[in-house]
């Protein structure tokens, strides 16, 4: 009888195990397919259970053993309800049908068997042991030992002689071949689950490779691309299979490629693991793109040689806004040359380096604050403009040019004798001779010099420099002025046909006065040019102020009265005419005080100011205006005896209309 059992169990054992390769076929599914499969399975697992309900061994009429418990309890574990109630089903309605003495323990051991499957997983006392052949001998142990207690329901003449009989092979032999076929389910369902698990990382990695923002690529060893994402492709204007097969550094800028070529040697021969670069790239359609490369060398299975993995961050924005702040730390923002910051620490490593010759020239741009003080400060800027422009077009790319100061360029050159260093300076003033701010020719003083060896200091050297700029410099200021002057004088009378003929009257009325008071020729001279030029300050004030046809308001007022300092500020930075400067400053002083710019009284007003004060009323007063006709003689004259004493000299205002016949003939 035990013979018979065993024989029984091994052909079911048999069947189980061929159940489970068909079983395996069932593993790979999609998970959204997973309720479908589940069904699909609990239809085989029924299936299997009829057949092997069909060939069970007899005890008797109507009382039959198979392996149906142990399929049913593993079935219940390891693949869930779904398989179990309905293999379970299909069973019970079987066992009905065969019927017997045997039908309802049968179907107890049925039920049974699949309620302890599902439930097994639930009992802590063997969690510790999930999976493990303790585990399924356990439970086989109990599903049998319940299957024994279901034999209480077979006839009473029966019971015990059934439990005789099969009892204990059942207690022996079905939980190890529960064992068994639980050990053989686990390995095909962690099998399936690890690759489910694989296939599911593929796809998450292929996404993330194919989706990812950032470029990603892996290569040979030797630097062949072998796979690249999309972002990686276009980011380069390629297309993945014009750009697979290429080598990494095919498409790197020539300066990056050096450094590029030693970390990826490096990483060959196992001296780095990784490495991460800033670099540029040449797109396919030419243009430089700025990014981030790291490198790192990856296996990706035990069997598959090592690759190269790049990963490739597009950082043009960041670096052109890198570079924009660069620039702004290290540029004059007017000039755009290199400010002090960036010229000290081109020194610095100069002298580190030890990297000599090096020239200097020193460029100081005259007239700086003549310019600022009658155009106004955007002339100024112009100016300054005007020379860092010319000595960036003169000098060649290599040159460092530095503005130093308000009104200084140091220019900088590396490897350079005296010779070349003349031939530059002289390049350097016919260049700038050629520029004109606001029609005056601009004029710089330059001191040179070769620094030839770092046991000289730079703040020797530069001294020498200054030195030789500064004597320069006195040789050409006073003609420089004397010209400057000029210029603005023409200027004045070029956009201001009036101005120019008011200032001739007045200049000839000043002329015979001083005359009258018996000056010599020299002083004669002299007021004549201070009474031409007594309004030289206008230069600096709008047109649209100086004709205007209503009346100026506060503001206007404030501008015109500006003009004598402004032109004492003129003609006092140049010797030839300093002495008239004063002249200029006060002319619209009041013999009684109340006059600008200083609120000077009586004799405390200098003589030239006093008689270009009354040739400047005359002729105002006799001149037609926009906002007036010109006044008659004889209110001209009623006018100065009014105003003398307050406005004008007494004395020069009778002396005036003494002769007012001759000055009435300058009209």
């Amino acid at each position: 009888m035990i013979v018979d059992l065993v024989a029984l169990l091994i052909e079911n054992i048999e069947m189980l195990i061929a159940l489970s390769a068909i079983s395996q076929i069932l593993s790979f599914y999609d998970k959204k397919y997973k309720f479908q499969i589940n069904i699909y399975r609990g239809l085989l697992f029924g299936l299997v259970g009829l057949f092997i309900m069909t060939f069970p061994y007899k005890m008797a009429p109507g009382i039959t053993f198979d392996t149906r418990s142990i399929l049913l309890s593993i079935t219940a574990l390891m693949f869930g309800w779904i398989p179990a109630v309905i293999s379970s089903g299909m069973m019970i309605i079987y066992r009905i049908i065969m019927g017997g003495s045997g039908m309802i323990m049968g179907i107890l051991v049925i039920i049974s068997s699949t309620l302890i499957g599902l439930n097994w997983s639930k009992i802590k006392i063997v969690s510790s042991y999930r999976g493990k052949a303790v585990d399924f001998y356990l439970m086989g142990l109990m599903v049998h030992v319940v299957m024994i207690i279901c034999m209480f329901t077979l006839p009473f003449d029966r019971i015990f002689i059934t439990m005789k009989a099969v009892g204990i092979p059942v207690l022996i032999l079905y939980p190890l071949v529960t064992v068994i076929l639980g050990k053989l389910f686990n390995f095909q369902l962690t099998q399936m689950k690890d690759q489910q698990d694989l296939k599911e990382a593929e796809i998450r990695f292929r996404s993330i490779f194919n989706q990812a923002p950032t470029g990603i690529g892996y290569a040979t060893m030797e630097g062949v691309i072998m796979e690249v994402n999309d972002e990686y492709a276009s980011m380069q204007g390629y297309t993945i299979d014009e750009i697979k097969n290429m080598p990494i550094d095919h498409t790197t800028y020539p300066d990056d490629l050096v450094l590029q070529v030693e970390k990826m040697q490096e990483i060959r021969d196992g001296l780095l693991k990784s490495f991460s670069m800033d670099k540029r790239y040449i797109s396919k359609n030419g243009n430089l793109l700025w990014a981030n490369l790291s490198v790192s060398k990856v296996r990706f299975t035990q069997d598959q040689p090592e690759h190269l993995m790049m990963i490739v961050q597009d950082i043009t924005e960041e670096k052109e806004y890198e570079l924009v702040l660069e620039h702004i730390a290290y540029h004059d923002q007017l000039t755009h040359c290199y400010n002090g910051r960036y010229y000290e620490e081109f020194i610095e490593k100069q002298v580190q380096d030890k990297d000599f010759p090096i020239s200097l020239i020193l460029v100081n741009v005259n007239g700086l604050k003549t310019v600022n003080e009658i155009f106004g400060h955007k002339a100024g800027d112009n100016l300054l403009k005007t020379v860092a422009d010319t000595l960036k077009r003169t000098c060649e790319e290599s040159t460092m040019i530095a503005r130093v100061s308000s009104n200084e360029f140091l220019v900088l050159h590396k490897n350079q004798n005296d010779n070349v260093l003349k031939f530059f300076e002289t390049s350097i003033n016919f260049a700038i001779d050629q520029q004109r701010i606001e029609g005056m020719k601009i004029s710089v003083s330059m001191g040179c010099a070769v620094w030839n060896h770092p046991d000289t200091s730079y703040r020797d050297i530069f001294k020498l420099v200054e030195s030789r700029m500064l004597n320069d410099k006195v040789v050409a200021k006073n003609s420089m002025l004397s010209k400057t002057i000029d210029i603005i004088i023409n200027s004045l009378f070029e956009k201001n046909n009036r101005e120019m003929l008011h200032s001739k009257r007045v200049s000839i009325v000043c002329e015979k006065l001083a005359q009258k008071m018996d000056f010599d020729q020299k002083n004669v001279d002299k007021i004549k040019i201070a009474g031409l030029m007594h309004d030289i300050g206008k230069i600096g004030i709008s047109d649209e102020i100086l004709n205007k046809s209503g009346k100026l308001d506060e503001h206007e007022w404030n501008q015109i009265k500006r003009h004598s300092d402004a032109g004492y500020r003129i003609l006092s930075s140049a010797i030839e005419f300093s002495e008239i400067a004063e002249c200029v400053l006060t002319h619209h002083e009041r013999w009684d005080g109340k006059g600008y710019p200083k609120g000077l009284i009586g004799t405390d007003i200098p003589l030239f100011s006093r008689i270009i004060a009354v040739a400047d009323a005359f002729d105002a007063m006799t001149s037609e205006r926009t906002y007036r006709q010109a006044l008659s003689i004889e209110k001209v004259i009623d006018e100065m005896k009014t105003n003398a004493g307050k406005q004008f000299d007494p004395q020069i205002v009778d002396l005036f209309i003494a002769n007012i016949d001759e000055f009435k003939a300058i009209l």
